[in-house]
């Protein structure tokens, strides 16, 4: 369960109930237990990626105390900072706190450049036809 994967991620890391973020991760943990025992279908719901996320968010901050299991080289100090956090979860772009699909953030990008160079094709033509006309008088 989401509750017994937390006090193991919290006695594997050898971590104190005032370290930063581990009250948190206990609450999300629980918080993800009562999503299951509620019978939602976590795979469909934006709120448990977000909920899924803020625990990775959680668990790179504290992976140097657990080399054990942090993948990767001799190093593995964790390079996020908390303020990465809406970059992770996916909550700057929208106001609604929901989670944004990677692929339809590229593609709203794409489609906005290509609306972006033709409306600056389009200025550019109007200018051109406005030099033509003021060379003309």
């Amino acid at each position: 369960s989401p509750t017994a994967f937390h006090f193991r991620w919290f006695d594997l890391g050898r971590l104190d109930h005032s370290a930063h973020g581990t009250t948190e991760h206990q609450l999300l943990c629980k918080l993800l237990e009562v999503m299951i025992d509620c019978g939602l279908a976590l795979d469909m719901l934006a709120s448990a990626e977000l909920v899924a996320h803020k625990i990775h968010i959680i668990h790179e901050k504290w992976r140097h105390k657990m080399p054990m299991l942090a993948a990767g080289g001799k190093d593995n100090k964790s390079t996020l900072a908390d303020d990465d956090s809406l970059l992770l979860l996916g909550t700057s772009e929208t106001c609604g706190n929901v989670g944004v699909a990677p692929e339809l953030t590229k593609w709203l990008g794409e489609e906005l450049a290509k609306e972006a160079l033709a409306a600056k094709m389009r200025r550019k033509a109007r200018e051109e036809r406005a030099l033509v006309a003021a060379a003309k008088s």
